[in-house]
């Protein structure tokens, strides 16, 4: 039986399309269509030429279109489109409801303007559909939305709220300079394919959380507030070449199965990578983390780079693991840490002697607690602190118990790892330092232990005394300056006392003197 509706309406006529959809077909024309296969049945259903699931509708449906359009009636909730649909250049003045819609064939929508809120819950695109340069000056909802063919919304402006919560793109999707004036909301969403975010400006908080993507660019782009990937899956390749992120971000628990590239991106509040999963390369070479960074619990599988990265705070990497190389390069230009930053490498994993390394940086002792100093590779390291009481506040800060004695254990294993690798100087340094800091420890015990002579051993007098005499032996100036002092006070002691002659000897003197 044919499927295209006859001329004749009838009164009567009540669309079997969903109760939800059929606001969309009242004071259209009714049709009847007496047989209609659906998949392997055959039922009597009966539809408005909206809502007839046909592609033999033309031109009844082509004109019902039209005329809902001239009379601004952009209510298409539930309309199955059979062929090529062209909404370009339109000015949709009220709002545009295209819930459930279904588009079977190429749609476009290029250079329209949306005035009010628009509705693509659920709607399905079979095809190539396009968005490009419109404006959608309401709100606009692609909830669920299915887009089985390319989506591209290049260039388009959102100046409300948009979500795309749990959409599905299963062949791409072209987010190119797009502008995200409000909150965006991806929660869920899958992008198949490329999905290109390059130049895209997001003003407000954006929502990536649990999302998936195969490939994704989101180069150059700008993220104006929050943005959350919490939760993501990168399959393929995860490119934030330059991106701008000045709110909080999150990449926590987020898996990038493929290279992650985020050279020169910057970071001007909390970046967070807790617990994320980096099973192929992590490019961070010369990217900015203005506020802190935070990689603790991170797994980095293949190579990690931070080659002239900028950390102007905090950068935690406590209790991550290391698999293969992790680089932290720097020069004069970019040094890496700066004055005011701090590192936590407490409880990393490092797999394998030498790949952690850091090379032409600045670097405080205390940043290495509890951690194998002795299987890092350091190369032109400029180890630097104010003081010893600076180096235990500083590791006091956090939580952190028994500072002086982790602080000893760290120092001793930089002096092993200088020493094996011929930087003398340096390890007789961190020699010094230990044994500073075990002197002071004894010197904290005493003020609580009773004032006798064990106490005075426990406090390690001869090591206090060796301390003073030599600098515990790694300090050959101060020990010349000892040694010096004591031959001069012992002139000076000599000279001031006087030691007296016999009576006998003095008188044998003078006479000798006579003569």
């Amino acid at each position: 039986m044919p499927d295209s509706p006859p001329s004749e309406p009838e009164s009567d006529f009540v669309c079997d399309c969903e109760e939800s959809m059929r606001s969309a077909c009242y004071g259209e024309p009714s049709y009847k269509v007496s047989e209609h296969k659906l998949g392997q049945n055959i039922e009597n259903k009966r539809y408005c030429v909206l809502h007839l699931p046909s592609r033999n509708k033309s031109p009844e449906f082509s004109q019902a279109v039209q005329q809902k359009l001239d009379r601004n009636d952009f209510n298409f909730r539930g309309v199955w489109f059979p062929s090529s649909t062209s909404f370009k250049d339109s000015n949709f003045e009220t709002a545009a409801e295209f819930t459930k819609a279904v588009f079977n064939d190429v749609t476009d929508f290029g250079r329209s303007v949306f005035g009010a809120g628009s509705n693509f819950d659920d709607a399905i695109f079979r095809e190539r559909v396009v968005f490009d340069q419109v404006s959608f000056e309401g709100s606009a909802s692609f909830h669920g939305t299915k887009f089985l063919g390319y989506a591209s919304f290049g260039r388009a402006k959102f100046a409300e709220q948009v979500s795309f919560l749990t959409a599905a793109f299963s062949s791409g999707a072209n987010f190119h300079m797009t502008l995200f004036a409000e909150s965006a909301d991806f929660h869920g969403s899958k992008i198949g394919g490329m999905a290109l975010f390059r130049g895209a400006s997001f003003s407000k908080d954006v929502d990536f959380e649990r999302a998936s993507f195969q490939v994704v660019n989101f180069e150059n782009c700008v993220v104006g507030s929050g943005s959350n990937f919490s939760n993501c899956i990168f399959e393929l390749e995860a490119n934030y070449f330059g991106a701008a992120f000045v709110g909080l971000t999150t990449f926590h628990s987020v898996a990038f199965k493929g290279a992650a590239n985020f050279r020169q991106a910057k970071f001007s509040a909390l970046a967070s990578f807790e617990r994320a999963i980096f099973s192929s390369l992590a490019y961070f070479s010369g990217a900015t983390f203005d506020g802190e960074a935070g990689f603790s619990e991170t797994t980095f599988e293949s190579t990690a780079r931070f080659n002239r990265t900028n950390f102007a705070g905090s950068a935690d990497f406590s209790h991550a693991r290391f698999n293969d190389i992790a680089e932290f390069f720097g020069d004069d230009q970019a040094p890496v840490f700066g004055d005011d930053s701090s590192l936590d490498l407490q409880h990393c994993r490092v797999e394998k002697a030498g790949n952690l390394s850091f090379h032409t940086l600045r670097l405080r002792p205390h940043w290495f607690v509890n951690v194998d100093a002795r299987k890092v590779d350091f190369t032109n390291v400029d180890w630097y602190w104010r003081s010893i009481d600076d180096e235990i506040r500083s590791l006091a800060q956090g939580p952190i118990s028994s500072s002086h004695e982790l602080l000893a254990i760290a120092s001793q294993q930089l002096a092993v790892n200088a020493e094996e690798n011929n930087r003398y100087d340096e390890a007789a340094s961190f020699r010094f330092l230990a044994m500073e800091l075990r002197r002071r420890q004894s010197w904290q015990q005493l003020k609580s232990a009773p004032l006798r002579w064990r106490s005075w051993k426990r406090l390690g007098l001869l090591r206090w005394l060796y301390g003073i005499a030599s600098g515990y032996g790694e300090r050959s100036l101060q020990a010349l300056i000892v040694l010096l002092s004591i031959w001069f006070l012992f002139g000076m002691t000599y000279t001031r006392i006087g030691f007296g002659l016999p009576n006998e000897a003095i008188g044998t003197v003078e006479r000798h003197e006579v003569i």
